[in-house]
């Protein structure tokens, strides 16, 4: 089914999700919301709904990217059982 060695699906779509979810979030000609929301007023005091909607879009990309890598790895294997 799957190789040997090779990292669990799950971890994959985590971190293309991430890369995803972070090429997702919105610019303005040099303004970075992300950035400026973590350095102003910190990420320990941001409140709980801007942690709710970081955390949900994240579990989204994440979810997302984990549906389309095992798609991906279906169809390679009933084409392998097809040739072989």
């Amino acid at each position: 089914m799957t190789r040997r060695g090779t990292p669990n699906r799950l971890l994959w779509a985590a971190g293309v999700g991430s890369l995803v979810w972070l090429a997702d979030q919105p610019t303005v000609a040099g303004y970075q919301p992300l950035a400026q929301m973590f350095w102003d007023p910190g990420i320990w005091r941001l409140p709980l709904h801007d942690y709710a909607a970081l955390s949900l879009s994240w579990v989204t990309a994440t979810l997302f990217c984990h549906f389309v890598i095992f798609a991906l790895q279906r169809s390679r294997a009933r084409n392998q059982e097809s040739a072989g």
